[in-house]
């Protein structure tokens, strides 16, 4: 067992059960009955793509029905990135745009 940190598995700091607690929490929000949008600001890093991941998680748990909030990603040049970096950012949020409208996800 790590020290400080969560398990991979199965003990009760586990990441799987942090995971699922933070997919409840987003399903949760995500059903609250206004019809605000969510704005997921991506980068292309770690953290945005974890956070986008659990979304489309989310998003794909629920009937389509039930979908009804729409979920903006977005990226911005600051102008201090390199060009790989935006072409990168570029390249990935049309790669979700696409496969979202494939699976008639509202992103």
């Amino acid at each position: 067992m790590s020290k400080g940190g969560p398990t991979p598995s199965g003990g009760p700091g586990s990441l799987a059960k942090k995971l699922v607690a933070v997919g409840r929490v987003l399903k949760t929000e995500y059903g609250k009955q206004h019809s605000d949008p969510w704005i997921i600001a991506y980068s292309g890093g770690k953290d945005s793509t974890l956070l986008t991941q659990l979304v489309w998680e989310m998003l794909l748990g629920l009937k389509p029905k039930e979908r009804r909030r729409k979920v903006y990603i977005i990226g911005n040049d600051t102008l201090v990135e390199s060009p790989l970096v935006i072409a990168h950012l570029k390249k990935s949020i049309g790669f979700v745009q696409r496969a979202a409208r494939r699976m008639e996800l509202p992103i």
